[in-house]
């Protein structure tokens, strides 16, 4: 399990900066490398709607932006455009047909969760599958532009991280329902002027939001005194 800790590790020493400097709240880290990138982030926003459009292509435009997102948390230059095309070009052999295995899941276990509604004990099982599966998600864009694995090494580590990352896991996944829940509740009730307003979140600023958190929590989590601990 040591080996795993070593993939995410993106520490780099900083010209400068004494060894014993304080570090800065990683609260405030976050949102300084965020806002830094607030622009870029949204263009890269826009490129992945545009990619997952056809839904089928939702793979490829999720390496696109996980490729961006990552290169921006490790305060690493990335071209927006070029960036993002020239890593689909690369890696969608892989991409592409393990996106639409994860939606054929995905929408599986959705249709799971209605089926089981009145069904308590499958209730809880569908809904633990459906969590262990979204947090193994947010791993595998990852994996696939930074390695070279096989489907089984793919998976394989996604289900060991998605309970290693427990915790940054749950943040994930808690701030991304509060958006989908809010665009059912709209669809429910009609509120057509607030879904405009959370179409237009989407297409500027939610996945690109989501991605960087997500490439911010695996850098965090590596990287930490805990995994240093693991490594030794």
């Amino acid at each position: 399990m040591a080996g795993f800790f070593g993939l995410f590790n993106y520490n780099k020493p900083g010209p400068g900066v004494a060894k014993d400097a304080p570090r800065k709240k990683r609260f405030f880290v976050f949102w300084s490398l965020y806002f830094r990138k607030f622009w870029k982030l949204m263009q890269a926003n826009v490129l992945y709607v545009l990619f997952s459009l056809p839904v089928l292509s939702w793979g490829l435009a999720e390496v696109g932006l996980t490729y961006v997102t990552r290169n921006f948390v490790r305060e690493k230059h990335a071209f927006i455009w070029s960036d993002f095309v020239d890593t689909i070009r690369k890696n969608w052999k892989q991409a592409l047909p393990i996106g639409i295995v994860n939606l054929a899941v995905t929408f599986l276990l959705i249709f799971d969760l209605y089926f089981y509604r009145d069904n308590l004990l499958w209730l809880v099982v569908m809904s633990f599958l459906f969590l262990v599966f979204t947090f193994m998600k947010f791993y595998m864009p990852l994996m696939i532009v930074t390695f070279r694995l096989s489907w089984k090494q793919l998976y394989k580590n996604a289900l060991i991280f998605a309970f290693v990352g427990l915790l940054p896991n749950l943040l994930i996944t808690v701030l991304s329902a509060v958006f989908y829940i809010l665009v059912v509740g709209c669809v429910v009730s009609t509120n057509f002027p607030l879904l405009t307003l959370l179409l237009v979140f989407y297409i500027l600023f939610f996945p690109a939001f989501r991605s960087f958190l997500i490439q911010f929590c695996i850098c965090l989590l590596y990287t930490s005194d805990a995994a240093d601990e693991a490594r030794s």
